[in-house]
């Protein structure tokens, strides 16, 4: 079984901000006119604690940098908290001067749970009631959040929207304390009829922002370079009609002769691991697994497995959670085996769609099987393959398997960004999380009969020098190549008949980039293309 690219969509779709006009009317017109024109020529702002807050319906922001920009650049944390309230049926709060939101945690303060919605985006908090609630009913929101950018100079650009009826307000306060000190508020009341999203933009000083901080970054150590390991090939595998390409070297996958000259190519050309592609307790692929681990020994060389999610053994919670354990038992006291501060560390594949019980999330899955593991008396680092950070609830890392986006480099930096701010709205003393994105030089499943096949060609090393820059720009943990020898899709890097050691002789550039830290060239997203 062979897997296909997953390649996930972390972006929210946002729904549309301007609603239809509604005939609903305040009981006093003439109140409303009154009231909204005093706010305005009042600026629409209201002070606390005695700091000044500048602000103008006029006064523009400067435009969004590009990637490397003021908001991509400044790698420094900083945590506000900031309370949004409204009687109209929704409103939205930007930042429009390009510091970036990475990560909110919400509480609903006041309205009705199952009818208020609250959300966020890199750029924006959002808040929103039924319109038949709105006016008679007041909802608030607290939104906690890591944001970076910040360069204590200048200044934080918002904008609130918001609909046709009521009020919002929105109070801010700085957070880089334990405890939340107010900076200021602001209120809109605006109607306008040539824009139902009744936009204001204001500014705040972002020193307001920056005093107390920044928040004490927590590093994972040592940087890896991990690769995903095939052990699944017999001699008959390079005669098949659907391989294009072929290795220098033809062999098993249970020759232990040929696993110890793939570790010694890996450890050569700057790779410190495997991750062995695992299918369960007596598959053959498990006996090549423990051949590994003896191919390592002596060096300094690690292994450990690819829990592949979605294979036949593991149809239950219990036979996922016996699995584990007996892939815990049989190799996790290797000296070989990967460990992360003590921890054995296993990748987990796929993990929407872990057998679960009746009415369970993948998530609530996860969180019982690795609770029931814990207690059984084991512990490990779980590294789960998506890009929600939900499952940062229940894993100690997140990781990507072929990803590829020509917007690769803001997707990596978002997920990243979730990654490494998650504690802080959490528990601020608990270790960090670990960001492990993928590098991979190219793919090509068409002689395989799926539907929908696809194609992202090698472009001579720039698709994996690409992938490598948007790898290290998102400032990963370790960084995870898909794939070492995964022949069927194309991805492999082992040295072939159509490539040599190309790959490999580019590998130790990148790798040895990556640990030094050094700044990457901006490489320009390449072109895929579906089979037909």
């Amino acid at each position: 079984m062979m897997k296909a690219i997953l390649s996930l969509n972390v972006k929210r779709q946002m729904s549309n901000v301007k609603r239809q006009a509604s005939n609903f009317q305040l009981p006093t017109s003439n109140f409303q006119t009154v009231l909204a024109v005093l706010l305005i020529s009042l600026g629409v702002l209201v002070f606390s604690q005695a700091l000044s807050v500048e602000g103008s319906p006029a006064l523009q922001p400067p435009s969004p940098p590009e990637l490397g920009g003021r908001g991509d650049g400044n790698s420094l944390l900083y945590r506000a908290r900031i309370v949004l309230s409204t009687s109209s049926d929704w409103t939205r709060l930007y930042v429009r001067s390009g510091e970036r939101i990475l990560y909110v945690t919400t509480t609903i303060l006041q309205g009705h749970a199952a009818t208020t919605r609250v959300g966020w985006d890199e750029d924006e908090l959002y808040l929103e009631q039924p319109l038949a609630e709105a006016v008679a009913q007041t909802v608030k929101a607290q939104y906690d959040l890591v944001m970076t950018g910040l360069d204590g100079g200048s200044h934080i650009f918002f904008e609130n929207q918001k609909g046709d009826l009521g009020l919002t307000t929105a109070e801010f306060y700085n957070y880089n304390s334990s405890s939340a000190a107010a900076i200021a508020s602001w209120s809109n009341l605006l109607d306008k009829p040539d824009d139902p999203s009744n936009p204001f933009s204001f500014s705040i000083a972002d020193s307001h922002f920056t005093t107390g901080g920044p928040l004490p970054l927590r590093h994972v150590s040592p940087r890896l370079v991990l690769a995903f390991y095939y052990p699944w090939y017999d001699l008959d595998s390079w005669s098949s009609p659907v391989l294009e390409d072929h290795p220098l070297i033809p062999h098993s996958s249970d020759d232990l002769e040929a696993i110890t000259r793939h570790v010694n190519w890996a450890q050569q050309y700057g790779i410190h691991g495997f991750i062995s592609s695992w299918w369960g307790s007596g598959n053959y692929r498990d006996a090549n697994f423990a051949k590994l681990l003896t191919a390592a020994e002596g060096t300094d060389f690690k292994a450990t497995i690819y829990f592949e999610t979605l294979g036949e053994r593991f149809r239950t919670t219990q036979d996922v959670i016996h699995q584990l354990e007996y892939a815990l038992d049989s190799y996790s006291g290797h000296p070989n085996f990967l460990r992360y501060r003590g921890k054995p560390v296993i990748f987990l594949y796929a993990v929407d769609h872990v057998a679960r019980n009746p009415g369970q999330t993948p998530l609530q899955a996860w969180q019982a099987i690795l609770d029931q593991i814990q207690a059984d008396g084991y512990d490990a680092v779980w590294v789960g393959q998506t890009f929600d950070p939900s499952y940062l609830e229940v894993f100690d890392g997140l990781h990507a398997y072929g990803f590829y986006a020509p917007d690769m480099p803001e997707v990596y930096a978002s997920v990243s960004g979730r990654v490494r701010s998650y504690q802080f709205l959490q528990d601020p003393n608990a270790e960090r999380k670990i960001w492990a994105p993928a590098v991979m030089p190219g793919y090509d499943d068409a002689l395989l009969g799926r539907p929908g096949s696809w194609y992202l060609d090698r472009a001579g090393g720039d698709t994996y020098g690409f992938t490598f820059q948007a790898a290290i720009q998102s400032q990963a943990d370790w960084i995870v190549i898909t794939s070492f020898n995964e022949w069927w899709e194309h991805t492999h890097i082992e040295p072939g008949d159509s490539h040599g050691f190309t790959y490999l002789e580019l590998t130790k550039e990148w790798s040895d980039s990556f640990l030094a830290g050094a700044p990457q060239p901006v490489l320009l997203p390449l072109l895929t293309k579906n089979h037909q």
